[in-house]
């Protein structure tokens, strides 16, 4: 076993070896000490210095973000394992009473900003928690049940779902109040206000890290010429002014952000964003303004890192996903994703995904099989924000199929909103008849490419991360988004070799959508990985000439009545009832199955 402390500079690295029962510490100066097994293991960092373990088989790795070597001391190290890093924080108070706020109509609209970051401070410290909603969203298609309870966007089926459970109400629901009431109602958590300039990019989304960290609430100029005479009557007066430079930023803070996750925000978007989870969470929130720019703020941290939000405002997305894989760090796609403080407060237990399984299928060389994955599921946001569209889950042709249909779906969600993966769990069950079977996201535990895996160590924690997440959740396929990265072995079966996954799909951003093309099928540890090799589109592109077909099915809702992916089921029943028919239609799992057996008659 190798233990390896590494510091900010790698001429101050510890590192700790294992032979027998004897522990040898070697120190930045180069001196080794040896100490007999009994003793224990752990560092004396200054005070103010966020640390951090990982373990990897038989290594460990020790992380500060320090700059120069810590103390160091042994104390019962042996099978006992290190702990992984937490991606997804939940929130520290256990939720017990919801203060809902509508946003639909606030006086200012960077009255947004100041909610997200209060939500964010009282969620560090509060049972009692804001649920920010609206009554309008034109990118929503209630069912017509729905409607008829006055359930007009997700964030009102969402709140009306998570107040209660079987057992009846499960919170105590709070009148709706403003923002001004929710200064009065939570002031003592408030130490004051900080203002940030709307002209400076980057000010608003370092207000919202300065919250989380301190207690102050962002305001603008404008905001605070409408709210000082209420904040000065309860005795929030301690006031700062935020720039926009993030470097300076972090090296004033470094030693109190979190350093598990950064949060890659649009400062010129104010409505929806998780500014209220970076918080909570004191977390650093920017925005890259180049490739380099996001190498320089990834650098300042220890790989792996959760990447959350978005950013194809200053480069595409293979760039944007190319520059944080790189890194050995990966994204959660929630740029539009609110409500994640509270979510993660809620303190329901997970139940597992598809607990109604596909029955066995055995392979017929005079079949042929196909296998729909509905998608964009790495984007936690779609989850939260399409909720029971009619258009997609609410839609009568999956409560009313036979067809087996995949599910890719983010295993933040298992994390950090614990209620709404339970929603999908049971509606699977319950009205899908048990058609439905929820894959996981691409690329393991959160989005990357195959550069990840040229950094081991950061690619081994993430994958020990996905492969427990894999044994909870209940799911046993895996999706892998790539670059160019059919042939990169090292990433293909780092994640399909894991104990807990019996096969995959792969998708290539060189080659998007996915067209219709011959079959391909790579094996590691005899589990199968197969090119998606179709596209579900109006036109249709499927090669029905090929024995195992993968049809990438896109979910992106645009707007009522538009865009790609909409009434997906629809166009999936069209789809089923123009194939061939020699064509059988299977799950995710069931086509892994299959192609396994496949391999086995050598017919692949």
């Amino acid at each position: 076993m190798k233990i390896t402390y590494l510091s900010g500079n790698n001429d101050d690295a510890t590192f700790i070896t294992v032979s027998g029962n004897n522990y040898t510490v070697h120190d930045g100066n180069y001196r080794e000490i040896t100490i007999t097994d009994g003793a224990i293991i752990g560092a004396s960092v200054p005070s103010g210095y966020a640390g951090r373990a990982s373990f990897n088989n038989d290594e460990i790795c020790l992380c500060t973000r320090q700059y120069r070597a810590p103390q160091f001391y042994l104390f019962g190290l042996k099978n006992k394992k290190a702990k992984n890093p937490s991606f997804f924080q939940k929130g520290a108070c256990s939720l017990k009473v919801i203060y809902p706020v509508n946003i639909s109509n606030l006086n200012n609209p960077e009255d947004i900003i100041t909610l997200q970051a209060l939500q964010g401070i009282i969620a560090q410290n509060s049972q009692n928690q804001l649920f920010l909603y609206n009554t309008q969203d034109s990118y929503y298609v209630p069912t017509e049940k729905d409607n008829d309870k006055g359930l007009n966007t997700a964030d009102e089926f969402w709140l009306n779902y998570i107040t209660k459970d079987d057992k009846g109400p499960k919170f105590c629901v709070k009148p709706t109040i403003t923002l001004e009431d929710a200064i009065r109602e939570f002031k003592d958590y408030i130490k004051g206000y900080s203002i940030y300039r709307l002209n400076d990019s980057n000010s608003m989304n370092l207000a919202a890290s300065y919250a989380g960290l301190t207690g102050y609430i962002p305001l603008t100029q404008e905001q605070y010429n409408e709210y000082n005479s209420l904040l000065t009557s309860l005795g929030i007066t301690d006031t700062i002014t935020i720039d926009g430079n993030t470097g300076n930023f972090f090296n004033k803070y470094k030693n109190d952000l979190d350093q598990n996750m950064v949060f890659e925000l649009n400062p010129t978007t104010s409505g929806n964003m998780p500014r209220d989870y970076a918080a909570m969470n004191k977390a650093l929130v920017c925005y890259s303004s180049s490739s380099d720019d996001m190498k320089d703020i990834l650098g300042k941290f220890s790989s792996p890192i959760a990447v959350f939000g978005w950013n194809t405002g200053n480069f595409d997305e293979k760039e944007f996903i190319s520059t944080v894989s790189n890194a050995g760090d990966f994204v959660v796609p929630c740029d539009w994703g609110q409500n994640l403080s509270i979510l993660s407060s809620s303190g329901s237990a997970q139940i597992k995904a598809n607990q109604s399984p596909m029955p066995q299928i055995t392979y017929d060389q005079n079949k042929k099989y196909v296998t729909f994955l509905v998608s964009d599921g790495d984007n936690l946001q779609l989850w939260l924000n399409t909720a029971n569209d009619e258009r997609w889950w609410g839609n009568n042709y999956r409560t009313n199929k036979n067809i087996p249909v995949g599910w890719t779906i983010p295993p933040a969600m298992y994390y950090l909103t614990p209620d709404i993966w339970n929603y999908y769990m049971k509606t699977a069950v319950e009205d899908g008849k048990g058609n439905d079977e929820f894959i996981a996201g691409p690329s393991g535990i959160g989005y990357t490419f195959g550069g990840v895996a040229n950094n081991n160590t950061a690619f081994n924690a993430q994958l020990n991360y996905f492969n427990t997440y894999m044994q909870n959740s209940g799911i046993s396929v895996a999706t892998l988004y790539g670059n160019n990265d059919w042939t990169n072995t090292a990433y293909l079966e780092g994640v399909i070799g894991l104990s807990n996954i019996k096969g995959g799909f792969y998708f290539d951003m060189n080659q998007w959508p996915p067209v219709a093309k011959d079959t391909e099928v790579k094996f590691f540890n005899n589990r199968p990985i197969m090119y998606a090799n179709a596209y579900l589109t109006d036109e249709n592109h499927v090669n029905w000439d090929n024995d195992f077909v993968a049809v990438y099915v896109l979910k992106n809702i645009s707007g009522p009545g538009s865009g790609s992916g909409v009434f997906i089921m629809d166009d999936i029943q069209k789809a089923v009832q123009g194939m061939p028919s020699n064509f059988v239609v299977v799950s995710p799992s069931q086509m892994v199955s299959i192609l396994s057996q496949a391999h086995q008659a050598g017919k692949i």
